[in-house]
């Protein structure tokens, strides 16, 4: 988490990663079946009653292999707009845009509070597309970065 100059957004630069190494979400992804993996990115203001939510994006990163062209299609969305796709030949490449973000824009920094508490909290977890089998790999894992707010 970061934050520049009061008009800018704080950002989240990191995902959880791991999923796409298993062979079974690899062997997915190598027969053609579009997978997708979201991401739930929440902002918190914690006090001592309730957590409250500043605000929050989801992020969904999805790949599909071409077995004509041997290439990999890769597109993210944010809050179910696409943000960027592209193609790519390189399976560590797919890796890496599956499990990794930077710069998403959270909240503009005029909505916190100077010397406020916060975290960011991370829920990331896979969907299926287009399967009409058992999804083998499905799971959520959870993650959280707590920060004070310096303006």
């Amino acid at each position: 988490m970061s934050s520049g100059p009061p008009s800018s957004s704080p950002t989240c630069r990191h995902a959880p990663h791991g999923w796409v190494s298993t062979p079974d979400v690899r062997d997915a992804i190598q027969s053609g079946l579009s997978t997708a993996f979201s991401y739930d990115v929440d902002l918190r203001r914690g006090s001592p009653i309730f957590d409250r939510t500043v605000a929050s994006v989801t992020i969904t990163a999805t790949v599909r292999f071409d077995n004509l062209t041997r290439r990999y299609q890769m597109s993210r969305m944010v809050n179910g707009r696409i943000e960027e796709a592209r193609p790519t030949e390189d399976l560590a490449a797919v890796s890496s845009w599956m499990t990794h973000f930077e710069r998403i824009p959270l909240s503009t920094t005029a909505a916190l509070e100077t010397n406020g508490e916060y975290y960011v909290r991370v829920r990331a977890h896979t969907r299926r597309h287009n399967a009409w089998f058992f999804w083998p790999w499905g799971g959520t894992a959870f993650g959280q970065a707590k920060f004070t707010f310096i303006q």
